[in-house]
């Protein structure tokens, strides 16, 4: 088995939420932009193509679906990088303190 020294620092957290926080906004906005295509064929083309349309707003809905978790999970990473970011520094801060505590004479 290889070694390998795993360093972490708070930027990089915090540049790898900031590219999720990205992600989610992205997602939304993918998955918003057919919004009404369904009801764009019905009115374009009429009774002749309500079962297309019908079939198009069931992946419309299923599409929207996808997406929302896609950005939720996304947006929750985010948060989760940020919570790490936020607790290796209060960590490194609290441990600096106790430190600075025990070597004063």
């Amino acid at each position: 088995m290889s070694r390998h020294t795993v360093q972490v620092t708070t930027g990089h957290l915090r540049e790898l939420a900031a590219k999720h926080g990205q992600a989610a906004t992205d997602v939304t906005a993918a998955t918003d932009a057919p919004a009404g295509v369904d009801s764009r064929i019905r009115r374009s083309h009429g009774a002749v193509a309500w079962a297309t349309a019908a079939a198009v707003g069931e992946i419309q809905r299923a599409r929207i679906a996808a997406g929302q978790g896609m950005a939720g999970e996304c947006g929750a990473l985010c948060g989760h990088l940020i919570t790490a970011a936020r607790r290796y520094e209060d960590t490194d801060h609290e441990s600096g303190a106790d430190l600075g505590r025990r070597l004063r004479p």
